[in-house]
C-alpha cells in the first residue's frame, strides 16, 4: 500500500530484497497458480533489488548496516527462479 502511494527509493528496495525473497519462497508452494505467479514476481524483484555495488551498500539506522547482508536470501531467490524456469 505504501508503495502505491509513493515508489520506494532504490536504497529501500535494496534493503527489502530479503523480504521479497522470503515472501516469494513462502508463496511458491501454493496450490493457486496466481499465487505462484506472484511468488515468481517477488523472487524476480528480490534478484533485481541487488545494488550495483553490494559491498558499498549502506543502510543507516539504529545500527548502521554496511554491505549487503541480504545476499544469501537473494541467491536462494535466484536458484528458485532458475528451478522454476525463469
Amino acid at each position: 500500500a505504501a508503495e502505491a502511494a509513493e515508489p520506494f527509493q532504490a536504497r529501500l528496495e535494496h534493503e527489502l530484497a530479503d523480504v521479497w525473497a522470503r515472501l516469494g519462497k513462502a508463496l511458491l508452494s501454493s496450490d493457486d497458480a496466481a499465487r505462484r505467479d506472484e511468488a515468481l514476481a517477488l523472487l524476480a524483484r528480490a534478484v533485481a533489488a541487488v545494488p550495483a555495488k553490494p559491498k558499498l551498500h549502506v543502510w543507516p539506522g539504529p545500527t548502521t548496516t554496511y554491505g549487503f547482508p541480504q545476499e544469501a536470501a537473494v541467491a536462494e531467490a535466484s536458484r528458485l527462479l532458475q528451478h522454476n524456469g525463469r
